[in-house]
């Protein structure tokens, strides 16, 4: 074999094995650094906008149940790119002088102005 037909075999398996090795580390990433993964949101809790979502998870609860809870804060909050953006909250919540926690999802499409509670359920906890 010719030496230039030893590099070209040699270059081709070279190209194959990183071809291999990224595909594997593919396979291998987070779930959150993936197209569509769910990621936290870091510093949310100084972000308004993230603050303003877990207000209006509550008032638009209010309003489908007729209940009267008090929005306190946002202690979790996570996304997901979908067409738009899906946020998970954890919200806590003043309920007749007590703290309860919820879990809320919101849709939510910045180019519409577009944001529907997907869902708001009470979050079970060990004080309980």
């Amino acid at each position: 074999m010719s030496l230039k037909m030893a590099r070209y075999y040699s270059s081709r398996r070279m190209m194959e094995l990183l071809i291999l090795l990224l595909g594997f580390l593919c396979i291998l990433s987070d779930a959150s650094t993936r197209i569509g993964g769910i990621r936290d949101i870091p510093g949310f809790e100084h972000k308004k906008e993230i603050q303003d979502l877990g207000r209006f998870a509550v008032n638009e609860y209010n309003v489908q149940q007729n209940a009267r809870i008090l929005f306190s804060r946002v202690l979790k909050a996570q996304e997901q790119v979908v067409s738009g953006l899906l946020y998970y909250l954890r919200v806590e919540t003043m309920d007749g002088g007590k703290t309860k926690l919820y879990a809320a999802k919101i849709w939510v499409k910045p180019w519409e102005k577009f944001r529907q509670l997907q869902e708001f359920k009470p979050v079970q906890t060990l004080h309980q």
